[in-house]
């Protein structure tokens, strides 16, 4: 099944005679690659950190070196409710951009401080 591509355009709005269909990974390689190459024309900053992934052990663990033990089933609530954006099971283990975990991590330390109270 293809997936459909819509275009943005210059005030972020979807554009739909500029429609794309990627029916192979090879065309979104090579779209992705296109993409990349245009944004370092238009000197675009990407942020690599946004690409770091960590697991739900790691997360765990940063959690835990700031004092504070979240529940598995709360980590995984949070990924399946997709309060964690960009978070996806790859294999047996479920993954989520480092900064958007720490994020989440942010304003679930603010609502436990809150319940304390």
């Amino acid at each position: 099944m293809p997936v459909r591509i819509f275009a943005i355009d210059a005030a972020l709005l979807p554009n739909s005679a500029a429609d794309v269909q990627v029916t192979t990974a090879d065309e979104l390689v090579m779209m992705v690659g296109k993409l990349a190459a245009h944004l370092i024309g238009q000197n675009v900053d990407i942020d690599i950190e946004d690409y770091d992934y960590i697991d739900t052990i790691d997360a765990r663990r940063i959690a835990f070196a700031e004092g504070v033990d979240i529940p598995v089933s709360t980590l995984k609530r949070a990924i399946t409710h997709r309060s964690i954006p960009g978070a996806h099971k790859p294999s047996g283990r479920w993954e989520m951009p480092e900064k958007e975990f720490h994020r989440w991590f942010a304003a679930y330390k603010k609502k436990k401080k809150k319940s304390k109270f």
